[in-house]
């Protein structure tokens, strides 16, 4: 399982599920996740997992892994984890995923995944009822007009409006504001949705 680009100094929590030689949930005993550098023959850090919920979830365990460069994590490579326990008396082991520390695209990530919460936010708060197209498609459609198309900034009315591909339909409309919320084009602070 793929857990992600990562940056340094943030922690990654890799998942995985334990079950018995019939399949079913089970229990495990002296669990332990082992992270390795690609190609490498020896772990790079061991952390010992933790249960998730042993009641509704039996043998769902999370193995919390702090990426430190204390410890050695770097930037631009790629790491695994190897999960070990004993179920049964028997002692099991897998990996369980995998994840890049890629500072850039864990920021462009978060940052894509901001945008698109914040678009959908203000429209659905703001202007339930003119936009219709609540997908992620009507989302990227809508981020193509704020970053690609026609802005105009009118000093009358102290907006800002993102046109549609036709440079005449207004797409998204903002109210600019200053820090004491009246209205401004020289000194904004804020933009507030105000319509289509």
């Amino acid at each position: 399982m793929f857990l992600g680009y990562r940056a340094l100094n943030e922690t990654v929590r890799a998942p995985f599920q334990v079950v018995n030689t019939s399949g079913g949930e089970a229990v495990a005993s002296n669990l332990s996740a082992a992270i390795f550098e690609e190609n490498a023959t020896t772990a790079l850090l061991t952390v010992t997992p933790s249960a998730i919920d042993t009641v509704n979830y039996k043998g769902l365990y999370r193995a919390d892994i702090p990426l430190l460069t204390a410890t050695g994590f770097e930037e631009g490579k790629q790491y695994y984890v190897r999960s070990k326990c004993d179920i049964d008396g028997v002692t099991t082991a897998s990996v369980t995923g995998y994840f890049v520390i890629d500072s850039m695209r864990a920021k462009l990530d978060d940052i894509t995944t901001g945008i698109l919460d914040l678009i959908r936010a203000a429209i659905l708060s703001d202007n339930p009822n003119d936009y219709a197209d609540v997908t992620v498609g009507g989302y990227l459609r809508l981020v193509k007009h704020v970053i690609c198309n026609r802005l105009l900034i009118d000093e009358n009315t102290n907006t800002m409006t993102h046109y549609e591909d036709d440079g005449v339909t207004p797409a998204i409309v903002f109210d600019l504001k200053d820090e004491t919320g009246v209205g401004t084009v020289t000194e904004p602070f804020e933009r507030v949705v105000s319509g289509p």
